[in-house]
């Protein structure tokens, strides 16, 4: 079941990305989904996959490898970027300016995309980002029973009259997963 809705997790922040890289990671899809963490995107490098335990790279010919290989590597280019860009905006750029200036944008499924241009500056203020260059999508998950973990947490510091902040993160770490490749 957890399988199954990675898959379908996985499978819709595919669907963020441009034409030409989604469609050379769907058939890919069953394998990753269970421990891609994030998938960067940088021009003019290789497409990488972030797992807990490795970084993994895409090849021309549609496998994964743990080593950049010269001549061998699916490369990002300026059309994957744009085109990418613009799809987890809705095409609708405007509308997600508020998103962009502080250098994300949040996408259906509850995935975040991290957006690193050049920041363009109005009374020391950032008010656009042009120029992207690279875009890193986090891959939203599940964490079944947190709630629970950090209610309990936050009993005991407040039962030992301790001031306390709780972030989610910090009960958030992922567990190893290994990818055969």
């Amino acid at each position: 079941m957890l399988a199954e809705q990675n898959e379908k997790r996985f499978t819709a922040a595919l669907n963020c990305l441009c034409k030409n890289i989604s469609r050379r990671l769907l058939p890919l899809a069953p394998k990753l989904a269970n421990s891609v963490q994030e998938i960067r995107l940088r021009l003019s490098r290789p497409l990488a996959l972030v797992c807990p335990d490795n970084t993994y790279y895409l090849t021309q010919n549609g496998g994964l490898t743990n080593t950049i290989l010269d001549g061998a590597m699916f490369v990002v280019s300026k059309a994957d970027i744009v085109d990418t860009f613009n799809n987890i905006c809705n095409y609708s750029v405007y509308n997600r300016q508020n998103e962009i200036v502080n250098g994300f944008v949040t996408m259906y499924g509850g995935h975040r995309a991290g957006i690193c241009g050049t920041a363009v500056v109005n009374n020391g203020k950032i008010v656009n980002i042009r120029d992207i260059t690279s875009i890193n999508v986090r891959i939203a998950r599940e964490h079944k029973g947190l709630f629970r973990e950090v209610f309990s947490y936050a009993e005991r510091l407040a039962a030992a009259r301790q001031p306390y902040s709780v972030t989610l993160q910090d009960f958030c770490q992922p567990r190893p997963r290994r990818m055969s490749l």
